[in-house]
């Protein structure tokens, strides 16, 4: 026979353990590409692969984080890649929104010297 102990009645360590095994701290693909530095479809394609801990949950996936610190350990090279091609990334779009910037304050000014050289 099975004796049922609410938790109340548990010791502290053996409630703290429960839980732990029961609801493990779960990361969404959102949260894991964030740290990973990747895109979202990224770590879906990763998830599907199975090269991250994960499971589906409707149509979302979670992430469990220790899949994360095993890959990073598991694999610094690629981590290093991943962190070079962000840095490339940004560096792009940054010179993009530069140029845009750039693009706007020229015409803007050919805008004005039209207005000046028009008689009034």
């Amino acid at each position: 026979m099975a004796i049922a102990l609410l938790r109340s009645e548990m010791p502290e360590r053996e409630q703290a353990s429960t839980i732990e095994t029961v609801q493990p701290t779960w990361l969404t693909a959102e949260e894991a590409a964030a740290l990973l530095r990747v895109h979202v479809t990224t770590v879906h394609d990763m998830c599907k692969r199975g090269e991250l801990q994960a499971m589906k949950a409707g149509r979302d996936w979670r992430i469990h984080p220790q899949g994360l610190k095993a890959r990073e350990v598991a694999d610094p090279a690629t981590s290093k890649l991943m962190n070079e091609a962000a840095e490339l990334a940004a560096t792009r779009a940054a010179t993009l929104v530069l140029q845009g910037l750039v693009s706007a304050i020229q015409r803007e000014l050919a805008h004005q010297q039209f207005e000046l050289a028009m008689p009034r």
